[in-house]
């Protein structure tokens, strides 16, 4: 997808549809490790957390990080 500025494009870990996030409601990127749920295991994960909502994405947290600052300029 064309970048769209002050927007990050992301992966969902569950569903794999892409999201559009704005760079500026970020409020926190998590490195979460791999744990167990009551349905099985929740794999490795990056959570972005914005604006009162939080979605766990499958980018690296440097891909991440790379796509703010991109969105920023």
């Amino acid at each position: 997808m064309k970048n769209i500025k002050g927007f990050i494009e992301v992966t969902s870990l569950y569903d794999g549809k892409k999201a559009l996030i704005r760079a500026e409601s970020i409020i926190a990127v998590l490195d979460n490790a791999q744990e167990r749920v009551d349905y099985g295991v929740k794999p490795a994960c990056r959570q972005i957390v914005y604006s009162g909502s939080a979605l766990d994405v499958t980018e690296t947290l440097d891909e991440i990080c790379e796509m703010i600052w991109q969105a920023e300029l």
